[in-house]
């Protein structure tokens, strides 16, 4: 018995041996002649795949080439017919072939044409009041403003001194030349509703709407309700920003073709406090091309025009003219390239761009436009929430702040449009928003814009009443000199009530004019 349990215990010793050896000898011949042999095959396997897709790669190209070529001749063709730039001129997100109209102007008045070369311009040749011959011809301007009329009180004051400037300005302006003052308010605000607006007094009407350029000049409202105000739909998503530079129809009238612009708008800036100052510029295109303005100029009210003003045109009448904007660092220099770069947009790297604007009602649509575009991108892009909210203060400044978001929008945009030579944009920081605590003549420049801080002229003490036991006269010595013309502006506008500032326009303006 104990043999036959012997002979047993060997014969399964031997049985998982033998298994055991096998699965080593199987091990074996599979990694050195049957895995090569499959790796082998493999490979090419795969190489005889790649030559086959690169050579329909291939054969694709090449009748996707013969296709364009093709494209390319017809649409030279046809451009040779109509006399435009060919596919090959043209840029990336290329508006002047889609909306070229935006280099006319309405007076013709020596107009700018693009011949592919970067714009020159001599600084000079705009510190010259008009030729004499424009002064026969009916020529249209229209100052624009927003008024945050929740803040009635706080900024009262400022409209009426710009009022009391644009007074003064039109008493040394040609006979037949108009500057409407446009004022952007909501007029469903229940202050609006005071019988005592100072709006009525000063004829500031919705009811003043220009109609020819032979007209008298006008104090026009517009009703223009906050966009925050307006309860839109609001919706975080991935948005399509070729899509926003190159297929929406940016002259269109109808909500559905800017439907995902206002997307953009809705969904990053609502809280961007000088969203509205750049959005009503857009929206009041069609009621500037209705009234044949030759020329708007976007500005803040705590500005005031000047005698200078009063007799100024551009070089070319399609021209689009900025002041200066002190937003640019070495830092936000190169990040504003690489954004540019992401977009697909010129960058030359044009910077120090202020705010105020001085173009046609065509380049500025365009412009805000493009701006609102860039605000839009920016704040979605390469802003953080925290900044957003303001919760960083000025920690970033001057290198990166969203306060000045208007400021970097602008950037991109007016950058990639000199950059593609598709407009003529000319910086006049030396006398557009020019700073009023100043003692150069006010007689030589067109625009003076009141900064921070509590040099002669300040706004803040000007507010603390600082000024009110002082007195400027048209005739003193000093009166031309920037500050104290801005004060002389300033505290006319405080003493004389809304209606006195209306029976000194009316007499000292419409009377000269008709």
């Amino acid at each position: 018995m104990k043999k036959i349990i012997y002979i047993f215990v060997c014969i399964l010793i031997a049985y998982f041996f033998l298994i055991s050896l096998a699965s080593i000898l199987n091990s074996i011949i599979f990694k050195n002649y049957i895995k090569p042999k499959i790796e082998n095959e493999r490979s090419m396997l795969k190489k005889s795949l790649f030559n086959e897709l690169s050579d329909i790669k291939t054969r694709l190209e090449n009748f996707d080439k013969k296709f364009q070529d093709k494209e390319l001749t017809v649409n030279n063709q046809k451009n040779a017919e109509h006399n435009e730039p060919t596919i090959e001129s043209r840029v990336a997100h290329d508006f002047y072939s889609r909306y070229s109209f935006f280099l006319d102007c309405k007076n013709n008045l020596n107009p700018w044409k693009p011949d592919g070369s970067m714009p020159k311009y001599d600084i000079n040749s705009y510190q010259s009041p008009a030729p004499n011959s424009t002064h026969q011809v009916y020529v249209t301007r229209a100052i624009l403003v927003y008024f945050p009329i929740e803040k009635l009180a706080h900024f009262q004051h400022e409209l009426k001194w710009l009022y009391r400037s644009w007074i003064n300005m039109q008493t040394y302006e040609p006979h037949k030349w108009r500057t409407d003052l446009i004022i952007f308010v909501d007029k469903e605000h229940e202050n609006m509703a005071k019988p005592d607006i100072f709006f009525n007094q000063l004829n500031c009407s919705y009811s003043n709407q220009r109609t020819s350029s032979k007209e008298m000049p006008m104090c026009t409202l517009i009703n223009y309700k906050a966009l925050a105000d307006r309860k839109l739909p609001q919706e975080k998503k991935e948005f399509d920003y070729n899509y926003l530079l190159d297929k929406v129809d940016i002259y269109s009238s109808k909500n559905e073709d800017l439907k995902e612009f206002y997307s953009l708008l809705n969904a990053n800036l609502l809280s961007y406090s000088y969203l509205d100052s750049i959005l009503m510029a857009f929206e009041g295109y069609e009621y500037f091309k209705k009234a044949g303005y030759d020329f708007l100029i976007r500005s803040d009210m705590d500005t005031f025009l000047t005698p200078m003003f009063a007799t100024w045109l551009p070089v070319h009448c399609n021209n689009f003219i900025v002041g200066g904007g002190g937003y640019s660092s070495e830092f936000n220099r190169k990040r504003f390239r690489r954004i540019a770069q992401n977009l697909g947009l010129a960058y030359p790297d044009a910077g120090g761009l202020g705010s105020t604007w001085f173009s046609t009602p065509d380049q500025f649509r365009l412009v805000s436009y493009l701006t609102l575009f860039g605000m839009g991108y920016l704040a979605n892009e390469e802003f953080s929430e925290t900044e957003r909210q303001g919760k960083l203060g000025v920690q970033l400044w001057p290198d990166w702040h969203y306060g000045v978001l208007l400021l970097y929008g602008q950037n991109i945009a007016l950058n990639h449009l000199i950059g593609s030579k598709q407009l003529f944009v000319v910086k006049l920081n030396d006398l557009i928003d020019f700073p009023t605590a100043n003692t150069q003549s006010a007689f030589e420049k067109l625009h003076l814009h009141v900064y921070h801080g509590e040099d002669l002229f300040s706004k803040f003490l000007f507010s603390l009443g600082r000024y009110d036991n002082m007195t400027v006269n048209e005739n003193d010595e000093n009166s031309s000199q920037i500050k104290y013309y801005a004060l002389r502006m300033a505290l006319e506008s405080k003493r004389l009530s809304a209606k006195e500032l209306l029976t000194k326009f009316n007499n000292d303006v419409l009377v000269k004019k008709n």
